[in-house]
């Protein structure tokens, strides 16, 4: 399986591929391809942000009893 970070990096790269195939010729099906790949890569983003939001918290309460 590979690794989450090597896995976002993929994910982010096809993504800016497809965005510059939209660019370089306005079609509507790669313009439908670099929208759902910034999909993945925002569901990506929102689910490393809660993560690291339930961390944070996690060690807020943690330091509480100290």
């Amino acid at each position: 399986m590979e690794n989450g970070r090597l896995k976002f990096f993929r994910l982010v790269k096809a993504m800016r591929e497809a965005q510059r195939q939209y660019f370089a010729s306005r079609d509507t099906t790669a313009l439908s391809k670099a929208r759902s790949l910034e999909k993945q890569v925002d569901a990506y983003i929102k689910r490393g942000d809660t993560y690291i939001y339930e961390q944070q918290q996690k060690s807020l309460f943690d330091n509480e009893n100290d």
